[in-house]
């Protein structure tokens, strides 16, 4: 799937070659102060209701992945949320205990030492609660998708 932007007046689903029976699935429509942007993926046939559903599923999983992975920030840092990060910041058992968050604008590493197991059980939690939240936020763009919208005639 790829990202693109055009004309506000766009439509979500268009047949692009009638003859060979090519269509275009346009999802995430925003409108944009010089027109729109949004994602497509092209067909070789007309895809079912069920196809376009999966289709905006895959988005939604992929831009939570992607949010999980480096949209936290604690204590002003980004924090890079790979499941290798995520395993290495549940299994400390001790304290002191120095992680590498992830890296700064320059790539240069970015690290927070964790002095106590409070604050070790609190950046945890936040971890936790992060996740959770950005799941529950795809969980609700997936029930909320309106896949008539792309089935009218």
């Amino acid at each position: 799937m790829k990202k693109a932007t055009g004309n506000k007046n766009i439509a979500p689903m268009v047949c692009l070659n009638a003859v060979r029976n090519q269509w275009r699935v346009r999802l995430e429509i925003t409108q944009t102060e010089d027109g729109a942007e949004w994602y497509e993926e092209d067909f070789d046939y007309r895809p079912s209701g069920d196809e376009i559903r999966q289709l905006y599923n895959e988005l939604v999983n992929e831009q939570v992945r992607e949010q999980i992975l480096n949209g936290f920030i604690y204590e002003g840092k980004a924090v890079y949320l790979s499941e290798e990060n995520q395993l290495n910041f549940r299994s400390a058992a001790s304290t002191p205990v120095r992680f590498k968050l992830g890296e700064n604008e320059d790539g240069k590493p970015v690290y927070h030492t964790f002095e106590s197991s409070e604050e070790l059980a609190d950046f945890s939690k936040q971890v936790a609660d992060y996740i959770v939240t950005c799941l529950n936020n795809g969980y609700q763009r997936k029930d909320a998708f309106k896949v008539e919208y792309y089935l009218k005639e």
